[in-house]
């Protein structure tokens, strides 16, 4: 690519490397300022990033050795064998970023022999619509000006939260599978509409505003959660009643559990690379 701005190029189309992908492509800012290329083996998935008007290298090294900026964005069980694939075209002024669960540093170090510096990202898909949250940390000898090109990058898409490594499969488990757990809540949500009788198009469309506006409101506010959920329950009200069932059947717990189940999932993935 023959280009005066830096460009960022992400290998892998899938869930995650398509919501980064558009995020970018889809801001002003972001497209003033980096260049972007993806590389996608699927070639369905490869036609859908050209349709969206975004440039796609015909291999991964070819994307590797043009890219400033190289981000891994496929399964972590198939980092190893892209860094070899890629590692005979990395150069030291360029930058190696992966959004891979569970791969460290030092893997990603190793699997491209030290060719250039490493950082590790932990974003997810509500970056699609400029509403991620990121986990970032860099490894050793990642220059000031790059690692200022990526804070501003994420910083454009959403939530920026630097962290050492040590926390990153922490930020996979809350902020990483999130999202899964918040479609999980809006659709029981719309099927409890459902059973109570408004009609599918009614509740889905009530669950979802009520999870908007109740997110916003918390933002607004900068109460506590808890503050806010007293505010609803009025005593010996609807709210209390519902609120009260949630609590004897665990719900609490069961989330809780749910995002240690997917950090203990994260460290076993890391221990295993």
């Amino acid at each position: 690519m023959s280009d005066a701005r830096p460009t960022l190029g992400i290998i892998g189309y899938g869930n995650m490397g398509r919501a980064l992908a558009l995020g970018v492509s889809g801001n002003e800012r972001l497209n003033r300022e980096f260049a972007l290329a993806v590389y996608e083996k699927n070639p369905a998935a490869a036609a859908a990033a050209a349709a969206s008007g975004i440039f796609c290298a015909q291999t991964a090294q070819d994307l590797a050795g043009d890219a400033d900026f190289v981000l891994i964005a496929v399964k972590p069980r198939h980092v190893g064998d892209l860094l070899r694939e890629i590692e005979p075209k990395l150069q030291k002024d360029q930058l190696l970023l992966s959004i891979a669960a569970g791969v460290s540093l030092d893997f990603l170090r190793e699997h491209s022999k030290g060719r250039c510096p490493a950082a590790r990202i932990m974003p997810n898909t509500p970056a699609l619509v400029g509403r991620g949250i990121f986990g970032l940390c860099f490894g050793p000898g990642v220059p000031e000006k790059k690692q200022e090109a990526v804070r501003g990058l994420l910083k454009e898409l959403g939530l920026l939260i630097e962290v050492d490594e040590g926390r990153m499969s922490a930020m996979t488990a809350l902020s990483g599978s999130g999202p899964g757990y918040v479609f999980h809540f809006l659709e029981s949500l719309a099927e409890a509409g459902v059973s109570v009788g408004l009609d599918r198009a009614d509740a889905a469309a009530i669950a979802l505003e009520l999870l908007r506006g109740s997110a916003e409101m918390a933002a607004q506010s900068g109460l506590h959660p808890a503050i806010l959920r007293e505010q609803v329950a009025s005593p010996a009200g609807t709210t209390i009643a519902g609120i009260n069932l949630l609590d004897r059947g665990g719900a609490r717990g069961l989330l809780v559990d749910a995002v240690r189940a997917a950090y203990d999932r994260s460290l076993e993935m890391e221990k295993n690379a």
